[in-house]
């Protein structure tokens, strides 16, 4: 299932595009939050609830997930969703191969059941089932959701368009065929 990442918003149901500053737990949040205007707050994720009740911040984007497990729907009355998603943060467990070689067989076996497409498709189901539990206490907290329209979407993509090139550029300055390595990504899923 693709994200459906949401902009929480704290004080009025319109755009994501009003507010002024946005919480960015990371370069992928800073670089959305530029890209619409608006001034990206760089804290860690878990600060959300000090960060947005303090008023450092108006807004976050972040997953449903978060409306129960970052307590964000105590604090947000108003989610603009957008379901094409706004940003992919990828996650990855790593394993130092001397960790790995110092585990028993039983453990190692353990590691090598769960590894690659088996683990992934295991975590992923628990998010999913933590964003439909997050969904359901942002409701049951009286939180309001604005999905974006075909419009809204296309102004979202015609924002945010240069983010992909601008990060290829970099990692092609690094040595990396960029695209390369993003096609090879792509086929992955």
């Amino acid at each position: 299932m693709a994200p459906s990442v949401a902009a929480s918003i704290t004080y009025q149901p319109v755009n994501v595009f009003v507010v002024s500053k946005v919480m960015s737990p990371s370069l992928a949040h800073t670089w959305v939050s530029g890209a619409l205007g608006v001034a990206g707050v760089n804290v860690p994720a878990p600060k959300v609830y000090e960060t947005i009740s303090s008023g450092v911040a108006d807004g976050v984007f972040f997953p449903m997930e978060t409306m129960y497990a970052f307590k964000v729907a105590e604090l947000t009355k108003h989610t603009y969703r957008n379901t094409d998603g706004i940003y992919t943060t990828s996650f990855a467990i790593i394993l130092n191969s001397d960790t790995f070689n110092g585990l028993s067989s039983a453990h190692r076996k353990c590691v090598e059941d769960m590894r690659g497409v088996k683990m992934a498709a295991k975590v992923g189901a628990y998010w999913d089932a933590a964003d439909d539990l997050g969904m359901e206490k942002g409701l049951e907290a009286g939180l309001v959701i604005t999905d974006a329209n075909d419009s809204d979407k296309a102004y979202f993509k015609e924002l945010t368009a240069s983010i992909e090139a601008d990060v290829l550029a970099e990692i092609d300055k690094r040595g990396v065929d960029g695209k390369a390595a993003l096609n090879f990504f792509k086929s992955q899923l």
